[in-house]
């Protein structure tokens, strides 16, 4: 059986960060109330919208309120519908 090479996505911290403030923003929804939902202070929230290190836990919890998967971040295209990739 052949094996396709794949190629796997790069992974850009500040891409993910630019990805989930984009979902954020156009649910309305501020900073602060996405740190109070994900039960992380506001700049954890400002630090991973940067790009800034994040614990994967964070991630989770932060992409569990905002209705995206982290992988939906990671590779960008269509979430729920919407082209998040940022061009």
């Amino acid at each position: 059986m052949d094996r396709q090479s794949v190629t796997p996505t790069p992974f850009d911290p500040l891409m993910l960060g630019k990805r989930a403030q984009r979902v954020r923003t156009e649910k309305g929804m501020s900073i602060e109330a996405l740190a109070a939902a994900a039960g992380v202070n506001k700049n954890t929230v400002v630090r991973f919208e940067k790009g800034l290190s994040t614990r994967m836990d964070t991630v989770y919890r932060i992409c569990g309120v905002l209705g995206v998967s982290p992988l939906h971040l990671v590779e960008g295209g269509l979430v729920q519908g919407k082209d998040y990739d940022i061009k």
